[in-house]
């Protein structure tokens, strides 16, 4: 018993060094190439001496295979399934009691990944740092804008928004639910705070604050390894006083549509899940009706290649009018404002009737001269065949820099 016990303490501590080397490596900025990055991650995979290592850390910790922190007591089994804990709640930000949990996956792999990265949040929002180490990889990576963020510059991020928004929260939008396909999950969150403390430079304010995030996460053994987030930081800016309202210029001036009071688009929550009507879809026909909006309208901008969408279309994102001409119209002149514009999808999970889409967006906006630079992440519910509801996540600070609503001095973290 003592053996057993001394290789698992040795093994965690090897790992642990492995974890210091591997944040060290990374300095939580994205890889620059040289020879110890290519070393350490190949194609954004551990290199094999690594993922050795990790292979065997269920074998050697008990702890690691409950979840739980604990080594289970005698006769309970430690081989089975990863059970994480989950507070389901309905909050101001939903406005449905069937969520995704409730029967929408047809596996229990899907369903645990569903409750994994719900169990993920819940620690971010208790800012439980050890809980977090539970449900993260120790090779974890999480690109956005700013760069390439290891497990520990994750947490530290989250740690420093909570300095400058102490009642900060990230509520899963139950309204889209949590999609899983393979290894990929992906879910909207609404992130509510009170400014209380520094951010971007701006002292506090005491404002309220209300956003969104969304994400696509990788996961493999239970843990997260991979995350990719789009996360809306013109509605925390604007909220604080930082920058202009410029959310009403770009609808006034670009689109051509209502300006949303304050320079803030009145987002809604959207259809109840599980309220859906019209026969049952598929994933694939759900991924064929997104691939077809892509490749008509939003890459023709000819209002005729809209037929992927509803004629009564939910736009949830308050930036146009509901219905599909108003959205066809729309990125027609979106078409016309950056005539070699292109939204590249860099990854698709689709599940059922539901698709999220993560989309870099790519060309040159002619009136400002400045590059298209600025990413989104969609969510569209499907019915009949054709998409009838959408919810998204924008980098609005960078598509306003790119259309010159807003100086390319801005900076929101």
């Amino acid at each position: 018993m003592a053996a057993v016990a001394y290789e698992q303490i040795g093994a965690e501590r090897l790992l642990e060094l492995v974890d210091l080397v591997t944040q060290r490596g990374l300095g939580d900025v994205e890889a620059r190439g040289g020879a110890a990055e290519v070393e350490l991650l190949r194609n954004g995979q551990e290199v094999t001496e690594q993922a050795r290592l990790e292979v065997d850390r269920a074998r050697l910790s008990l702890a690691w295979a409950t979840g739980l922190g604990q080594i289970p007591p005698t006769g309970l089994s430690v081989c089975g399934p990863r059970k994480f804990r989950h507070q389901k709640a309905v909050t101001a930000m939903s406005t449905t009691t069937v969520t995704s949990v409730d029967g929408f996956h047809a596996t229990s792999t899907a369903q645990r990944a569903d409750e994994l990265v719900r169990a993920f949040f819940d620690a971010v929002n208790a800012d439980e740092r050890a809980r977090i180490d539970e449900l993260v990889d120790r090779g974890f990576l999480s690109y956005d804008l700013h760069g390439t963020r290891s497990r520990t510059g994750l947490k530290r991020y989250y740690s420093d928004l909570r300095r400058s928004f102490p009642e900060l929260r990230f509520e899963v939008h139950e309204n889209v639910g949590v999609l899983v396909e393979g290894d990929l999950v992906a879910l909207r969150t609404i992130i509510t705070g009170r400014h209380a403390g520094i951010y971007a430079g701006v002292a506090a304010t005491g404002n309220r604050i209300q956003t969104s995030a969304s994400h696509v996460f990788r996961v493999r053994d239970d843990r997260l390894v991979e995350h990719w987030p789009v996360v809306d930081t013109y509605r925390i800016l604007a909220a604080i006083g930082a920058i202009p309202p410029v959310a009403s210029v770009f609808q006034r001036d670009v689109l051509g549509v209502a300006e949303s009071p304050g320079g803030l688009f009145q987002e809604r929550l959207g259809t109840e899940f599980g309220a859906d009507d019209g026969r049952r879809v598929t994933r694939e026909e759900s991924r064929a009706a997104v691939r077809r909006l892509y490749d008509g309208v939003i890459a023709t901008g000819r209002p005729e290649d809209a037929d992927s969408v509803t004629e009564g279309y939910i736009q949830n994102s308050g930036w146009t009018p509901d219905g599909r001409d108003a959205f066809a119209s729309a990125l027609m002149i979106n078409r016309g404002a950056i005539p070699d514009g292109r939204a590249i999808q860099t990854h698709m999970v689709a599940e059922n009737n539901r698709v999220a889409s993560r989309s870099v967006w790519d060309g040159t906006v002619t009136a400002s001269g400045q590059p298209a630079d600025f990413t989104t992440l969609d969510f569209f519910r499907v019915n009949d065949g054709a998409i009838a509801e959408h919810w998204e996540s924008v980098d609005w600070v960078r598509a306003y820099q790119s259309f010159g609503l807003l100086s390319d001095e801005v900076k929101d973290q």
